[in-house]
């Protein structure tokens, strides 16, 4: 790692390891040494020292790196559970997508409606920061499998093709989301307009109950259904 002194110079310096080393480089008043992590005690100066700085002064050096954001979060109706996975990190701040923040290393937040929430974590320490964002769904209005104002889900169950019916087909569809049942997005489809049928291609996921978000014209309409 480097250290940087500010003062008159030049300098020489003999560690407490027993090596000498002078300055490497220099920026105006500002030098900079090369050294490795450690305990250190300046034993010997030049003439011209670093103000403040006496002989027989001690500092510890130690290997810094920039913080790596992330995090996991578990659904409970609309209350989230957030688990900081971050490193290296020792200061964060949380914005929830929804005006609220939090400076907690794991907080939990309850949202006041269901919606589609942007949640943003920056992790940080004394060589910088990092942010790592992940989209919330908070669907609590969900019917059972089968007929829902708007569609119809079949087969449901099903292991792989499942077919989109809609009651209006002059209301476009403009996406179809699947998050599984944390919340998390799993696949998005963007269908043709004015349609009635659409398949679903879930090949690929695992079994399991998924959430799906039908983002219509004028409406939002939601459903669940189910792979085995």
């Amino acid at each position: 790692m480097t250290v940087a002194l500010t003062g008159s110079g030049p300098w020489s310096f003999t560690w407490s390891d027993g090596t000498t080393q002078n300055s490497v480089n220099s920026s105006g008043n500002q030098y900079i040494l090369e050294i490795s992590p450690g305990n250190y005690e300046i034993i010997a100066l030049s003439d011209l020292y670093c103000e403040g700085q006496e002989l027989g002064d001690t500092f510890t050096s130690s290997e810094l790196t920039f913080p790596s954001a992330s995090f996991d979060f578990t659904i409970s109706t609309k209350e989230i559970n957030f688990t900081n996975t971050s490193e290296m990190a020792t200061d964060y701040s949380w914005d929830f997508g929804d005006g609220s923040t939090s400076s907690e290393e794991n907080p939990n937040h309850s949202y006041p409606n269901d919606d589609e929430y942007t949640v943003a974590l920056t992790a940080s320490n004394t060589c910088g920061d990092d942010e790592y964002s992940a989209i919330v769904n908070i669907l609590t209005a969900l019917e059972d499998h089968g007929t829902i104002d708007g569609f119809i889900i079949y087969p449901n169950p099903t292991s792989d093709i499942a077919y989109l019916k809609f009651d209006d087909s002059e209301k476009d569809v403009q996406a179809i989301h699947i998050f599984d049942l944390n919340g998390k997005f799993i696949r998005k489809f963007e269908p043709a307009k004015h349609i009635n049928i659409l398949e679903l291609d879930l090949k690929g996921l695992a079994n399991g109950v998924y959430l799906i978000r039908i983002d219509k014209t004028d409406e939002i309409l939601t459903g669940r259904i189910e792979l085995k």
